[in-house]
């Protein structure tokens, strides 16, 4: 590949994401704004080069094959059947690793995006949305997280005989999130790994009709003056029951926020961080209040962490010029 038209680096912007939000198992994600910034051009040198900061930084010295950002890279050279030069790719990253952020979706995506954007640039081969949200699919698994980072907003996404289907959720309000993000990561495959293989006609029933409350409920606004719609809305039993006695401190920070004022709780994507759903206008006394509660709430189950404020992102993945 000729190097004369890829000497400028693209530097993308890629949200967090919390995936099922209670009943939309696999289903259903968010965007959020907390973000990791890719970077990719054509390596100073004879060989190819990652640059890791943030968090994760640590695991900059594995070898650039097992980075899960660079093997992308490569996914997107074997569909356009194209070989590239030397490249060098920055990951600074503020999505913390294995907490149920979205974190391996963001690295994904803004590395595809990123080297898909400098190839269109260049005038070279390269793919549409929809064939990068597939490939980003296939490497991730499933949807849920990587269509929101893609996209941003509050997503719904199903893997359909090979093709990945989604349709934005739209809402004039969004609720407020919290997140209180543990110190102690937690694997998906862990998170999987606890979940039955069959689950009751009961409990499907519960979980569909809780599903199509959500979406209906934010997409009209109608949670806004019931607020009890949002905090049925967000119940499941197809997955958190089974995962949070993975998680120490779930039922107690469950608790103290609905005790506080919370409309509802939710595992972020398999967890451990927890998503707590507030109303749309909450005074800062109010929420320094909740935090306060929530984190003397973990720590008396032996759980640190942080809570941070988090609003819905409805950009996506962005270049980001800065």
């Amino acid at each position: 590949m000729e190097m004369e038209n890829l000497k400028d680096a693209i530097r993308v912007r890629v949200p967090a994401t919390s995936a099922n939000l209670g009943p939309g198992f696999d289903a259903m994600g968010i965007a959020l704004r907390l973000y990791s910034y890719v970077s990719v051009s054509v390596s100073p040198t004879i060989e190819n080069h990652i640059v890791m900061t943030g968090e994760g930084s640590e695991y900059g010295n594995i070898p650039i094959e097992n980075n899960i950002a660079w093997q992308a890279i490569q996914h997107l050279a074997q569909r356009l059947k194209s070989t590239f030069p030397p490249l060098r790719l920055t990951l600074e990253n503020s999505i913390p690793l294995a907490r149920g952020l979205g974190s391996s979706a963001a690295a994904r995506v803004g590395a595809l995006v990123a080297t898909n954007l400098w190839l269109e640039r260049a005038g070279k081969a390269h793919l549409n949305s929809q064939q990068l949200l597939e490939l980003a699919t296939e490497l991730e698994g499933h949807p849920d997280n990587v269509a929101p980072a893609l996209f941003g907003g509050m997503t719904a996404s199903v893997c359909d005989a090979g093709k990945v289907l989604l349709s934005p959720v739209n809402a004039e309000v969004w609720p407020q999130f919290m997140v209180f993000i543990p110190d102690t990561e937690l694997e998906t495959k862990a998170a999987r790994g606890v979940l039955p293989e069959n689950v009751s006609r009961q409990d499907a029933i519960y979980n569909v009709s809780r599903l199509g409350l959500l979406v209906a409920s934010l997409s009209s606004g109608n949670w806004r003056e019931n607020p009890q719609l949002l905090k049925t809305a967000l119940q499941d039993k197809l997955h958190q029951p089974y995962r949070a006695p993975l998680m120490p401190a779930f039922d107690a920070v469950q608790n103290a926020a609905l005790e506080n004022g919370a409309l509802g709780v939710t595992l972020s994507g398999a967890g451990p961080s927890i998503l707590i759903w507030l109303e749309a206008d909450n005074k800062s006394t109010f929420k320094e209040r909740l935090k306060s509660s929530l984190l003397k709430t973990a720590a008396q189950k032996g759980v640190s962490g942080k809570v941070m404020e988090l609003e819905v992102d409805l950009e996506g993945c962005v270049v980001d010029d800065n």
